[in-house]
């Protein structure tokens, strides 16, 4: 363990959070213990809005180190720790006499307080919300880091910075209040609907004010992230000359006590690093597992497994078929491909995000096309679904409306 990495867990010891891990009842017994039972009740009792929900977890600091922090202090700990190479080697490259840091939509200005403590650097911390103002000076109080805080809209990150250039920014969950997700339609590949989104989508000019205000420093981001939606924020940072370098993708699971949650570590940078894979989609899911026999994907990680697939190169095309289903329900495609000499592939995608491929062994091949089919007939006689033949394999479904491959239904 790195000197950079133990002063970063120590900072978090300092904060005394707690775990995020436990359920409501729990969580909330414990934190009752700091706050009150009525400010937990009220917590729990729910928020009509995120402006009602930081109106709350900001007018006080227990209450921001409790509900704004220790209510995610799992995955909150885990994003500090994957952030912090990060932003070490961009400090490293930065090469400024005094370097700093910005962290933008930092709320209470916990992860600043934490990173400035770790990386012994100081972190200005940005937020928009009047009442954070001084919170992430308290929050460096207990961690030993050295925050600024400053009440400003992600806009006006050069009128904040006014000429300085920092070594990183970095922002936990704040993109998608920056930029919301745009672009959502029914495919067979997400990878497809990311390669759109890159060569089309454009960026608002506020978020092109904030990109340009960077100079070009790194900017690290944790964020709650579709591979649509990643393509959407890579769009606008790449058209300013970033990206993404091998690595910089990362999936990062953590527990609240009401949720499992899953966001992704991304790594932005103008520096010449290592370069990543050039489809974003099998970066996004690095390092895949292995394809072996009887492999069968994460039925909660629809996307890693078209990711898996599409880092296969199958020696044969044995049989597709597209499923449409009367109901209206959608569109299904699977492919049986063959995958060296003892090796079957099987993957099925629908329009509505359904992913999943198995590989077996080939001495199953016969009795597995033998249940494909007799399952698709069975579809066909009931009425519930047209199935035709397609002779495009998975790297091509690149569209809801792809005509089919063969003639009349089967």
């Amino acid at each position: 363990m790195n000197s950079d990495l133990k002063r970063c867990r120590r900072a978090l010891r300092f904060l005394n959070l707690v775990d995020s891990r436990l359920d409501e009842a729990d969580w909330g017994q414990q934190v009752s213990r700091y706050v009150g039972e009525d400010d937990v009740d009220e917590w729990f009792g729910g928020m009509s809005s995120f402006d009602e929900a930081y109106d709350f977890s900001y007018s006080s600091f227990e209450r921001a180190l409790h509900f704004s922090v220790g209510w995610r202090s799992w995955p909150f700990a885990t994003e500090c720790e994957w952030m912090l190479p990060r932003l070490r080697d961009a400090i490293t490259r930065s090469r400024h006499e005094e370097p700093f840091l910005v962290e933008i939509g930092a709320g209470a200005g916990a992860a600043a307080a934490v990173i400035s403590a770790a990386l012994k650097v100081p972190v200005i911390a940005v937020d928009s919300h009047p009442k954070t103002l001084g919170l992430a000076e308290q929050f460096a109080g207990r961690t030993g880091g050295a925050v600024d805080s400053r009440v400003a809209d992600i806009g006006d990150l050069a009128d904040v910075l006014d000429g300085a250039v920092p070594a990183a920014v970095f922002g936990m969950t704040i993109y998608k209040h920056m930029q919301p997700p745009r672009h959502s339609e029914d495919s067979f590949s997400d990878w497809a609907k990311m390669q759109k989104v890159l060569a089309t989508h454009r960026v608002d000019p506020e978020l092109q004010r904030f990109i340009a205000a960077l100079e070009g420093a790194d900017l690290v981001l944790s964020e709650m992230t579709p591979p649509e939606y990643l393509a959407e924020v890579a769009a606008g940072l790449f058209s300013f000359g970033y990206d993404i370098p091998r690595g910089g993708i990362k999936r990062i699971d953590g527990e609240t006590p009401a949720e499992t949650t899953t966001s992704f570590g991304i790594h932005f940078s103008t520096a010449d690093l290592p370069k990543r894979n050039p489809n974003l989609l099998i970066e996004m899911f690095s390092p895949l597992p292995q394809a072996c026999a009887y492999f069968e994907s994460d039925p909660d990680n629809d996307s890693a497994a078209e990711a898996l697939r599409l880092s296969l190169e199958p020696t044969e095309l044995l049989d597709a078929v597209e499923i449409d289903y009367t109901d209206g329900s959608g569109r299904m495609r699977r492919e049986v491909f063959g995958f060296g000499d003892r090796l079957i592939g099987q993957y099925f995608s629908t329009t509505k995000g359904y992913r999943k491929l198995r590989i077996f062994e080939r001495k199953d091949l016969e009795a597995g096309l033998e249940k494909l089919h007799a399952d698709e007939a069975e579809l066909v006689e009931l009425g519930k679904a047209s199935v035709y033949p397609c002779s495009l394999p998975a790297p091509l479904w690149g569209s809801p409306i792809d005509t089919y491959g063969g003639v009349g239904s089967l």
